[in-house]
């Protein structure tokens, strides 16, 4: 990806997160569930932008996959600070543990909107990555001085490898038609 394709990505994410904030004063006029809906939807147009970028030529690993999000997820500064840890349960299915920390702005507003963004974000990211759907639990979620978030993403034992392109979840969109 070359530097203007950068700098342009990134003006779009940080008018994303202008949006966002607007869109989290409307939360009094529409409710919390709805908005919550609402952006866990607009998290997983993200996770697919996402995980378009993702460089395909590298191995389809979860190792590469989490470095990825990592840096993605910092230098677009969706987060303050992001840490993915991979567990492998007695079930032989993968389940990573994400950690986030936000900035003292999320924190001060009603917003934990930032909590259902990233777990839509984490949900369709993983889900493109192995190939089917990734369960994603909010684990602990805080407001205290700064947002802390915890996720436990739970993703199938059998990770993708040479799955044709079709076969993968993908938001559906009017273009698909």
């Amino acid at each position: 990806m070359s530097d203007a394709d950068f700098r342009i990505g990134q003006e779009a994410f940080e008018q994303l997160m202008n949006i966002l904030s607007l869109l989290d004063n409307l939360a009094e006029f529409l409710g919390m569930e709805v908005s919550n809906i609402v952006f866990f939807a607009i998290g997983r147009v993200l996770g697919d932008k996402i995980y378009d970028l993702y460089p395909k030529e590298e191995s389809c690993d979860l190792t590469s996959a989490n470095a990825f999000l990592l840096d993605f997820m910092k230098n677009y500064k969706l987060v303050k600070d992001i840490a993915i840890f991979t567990a492998i349960p007695s079930d032989n299915n993968v389940e990573l543990i994400c950690r986030v920390t936000n900035s003292a702005y999320t924190a001060n507003r009603r917003g934990n909107f930032l909590l259902y963004v990233i777990r839509g974000i984490l949900h369709q990211f993983y889900s493109r990555v192995v190939g089917k759907t990734a369960e994603v639990l909010v684990i602990y979620a805080s407001s205290e001085i700064k947002a802390f978030y915890e996720y436990l993403i739970k993703l199938p034992a059998q990770l993708k490898r040479g799955v044709p392109e079709e076969e993968t979840p993908r938001m559906w969109r009017c273009e698909d038609e």
